[in-house]
């Protein structure tokens, strides 16, 4: 199925991180936008998560994340346990270099340790220079937290072009 001109797509996403004491830290995807539609054809939120190049996250649909003010492309997520964050990596999808506008132009990290805190933003980016138009290219963003985190929130206000988002 093709997908509409600026369709945002992002394969295998993830955020580096040193969880305390060492332990193992997976993340689960909570909640975002593609997600009860599975977004386009099975692509939906869960899929950042899945630890493969393969697949991706690709919606059409924006919503407004709870607690937040404007609409977004987004996806909530925890890990199992709370951990340090040192770096987050996006990865351009299977067909970036036919649909390169759906790369993310500005897009928001916020994070939290406890289930009822406030986010605090750990990462802005606005218009975005450096993911490539290249297909399953990882692109690595490093941080300057210093903070111990469990719950986080990727929230996508803009692609290159079009309407659509796609990771």
């Amino acid at each position: 199925m093709p997908y509409s001109q600026g369709t945002v797509i992002l394969s295998d996403t993830s955020v580096t991180v040193n969880a305390v004491e060492n332990l193992h830290t997976e993340y689960t995807p909570t909640a975002g936008t593609g997600g009860s539609a599975d977004g386009f054809g099975d692509e939906g939120y869960r899929k950042l998560f899945d630890g493969k190049k393969e697949t991706k996250w690709c919606t059409s649909s924006k919503a407004v994340p709870e607690g937040e003010t404007q609409s977004c492309y987004y996806v909530d997520f925890q890990t199992a346990e709370p951990s340090y964050v040192e770096q987050y990596v996006l990865t351009t999808g299977n067909d970036t270099s036919y649909y390169p506008g759906r790369n993310p132009k500005s897009w928001v990290i916020k994070a939290k340790l406890k289930e009822n805190d406030d986010w605090t933003t750990i990462a802005a980016v606005n218009n975005d220079n450096k993911m490539t138009t290249y297909n399953y290219q990882e692109h690595i963003f490093q941080l300057d937290v210093k903070e111990i985190y469990k719950y986080f929130r990727f929230m996508v206000s803009e692609v290159k072009s079009g309407k659509n988002n796609g990771f």
